[in-house]
C-alpha cells in the first residue's frame, strides 16, 4: 500500500537480476510476468509496469503482457534513436508474442520549451511518429528529483509544483487515451 488511496506498488529489488538470469533458462520465459500478473487483473483498473531503458528479458516480459506501451523519452536527439529501436522491438513482439500490444503514446520528459534543441527534437519526433506524441510534456523540475530521492511521489512531496501538475495532466491524458481505444 502507498499513502495514496487505491495506489499499490510492487517495488523492484536487486534480487531481480538473479531472477532474470535464471529466467533465460526457462521454457516460455517471455510469459512468466504475464502469468504472475494475471491473478491481479480482476482487482485493478490499471496495472503499470515500469521498465528500464534496456531490452532485456524483463522488458520483453512486460511487453508480452501489456496492452498499451507508453514510451518516456527525453527531449534529446540520442533518445529518439532509442524510441525507434523500441518501436521495432514492439513490432516483433506484437507479431510473435502479443498481438494486443500497441503504442499508447510517447511522453516527452525533462522538456524545456526555452531550449531550441528540445523543440527541434519534439518536432522530429512528431514527424517520425505522427499522432503518437502525448500532448502533455513533463517539464524539467528539480522537485521531481528531490521527491524521488526522498522516496515520495511528487503528489505528496510538492503537489503544487510544475512536475506534479504535469504528471497529473499526463495521468488524465493516458486514461483518456486508453479508454478511447477500448470503446
Amino acid at each position: 500500500e502507498t499513502p495514496i488511496e487505491n495506489l499499490f506498488l510492487i517495488a523492484s529489488a536487486t534480487s531481480l537480476s538473479v531472477f532474470e538470469a535464471n529466467m533465460v533458462k526457462e521454457v516460455g520465459n517471455e510469459f512468466i510476468l504475464r502469468e504472475a500478473l494475471d491473478s491481479l487483473k480482476p482487482y485493478v483498473d490499471f496495472l503499470i509496469v515500469d521498465c528500464p531503458p534496456s531490452l532485456d528479458v524483463l522488458t520483453v516480459n512486460a511487453l508480452s503482457t501489456s496492452e498499451f506501451v507508453y514510451i518516456a523519452t527525453q527531449s534529446e536527439y540520442f533518445a529518439l534513436d532509442g524510441v525507434a529501436k523500441l518501436r521495432k522491438t514492439m513490432a516483433t513482439i506484437e507479431r510473435r508474442i502479443n498481438p494486443n500490444l500497441r503504442l499508447g503514446g510517447i511522453i516527452m520528459t525533462m522538456h524545456s520549451k526555452r531550449m531550441k534543441h528540445h523543440a527541434q527534437a519534439l518536432k522530429l519526433l512528431e514527424e517520425s511518429f505522427p499522432d503518437q506524441i502525448c500532448e502533455t510534456t513533463i517539464r524539467r523540475n528539480v522537485n521531481l528529483a528531490d521527491a524521488s530521492s526522498h522516496g515520495m511521489p511528487i503528489q505528496l512531496y510538492d503537489p503544487h509544483c510544475h512536475g506534479a501538475k504535469d504528471y497529473n495532466a499526463l495521468a488524465k491524458e493516458v486514461m483518456a487515451r486508453c479508454l478511447s481505444v477500448k470503446t
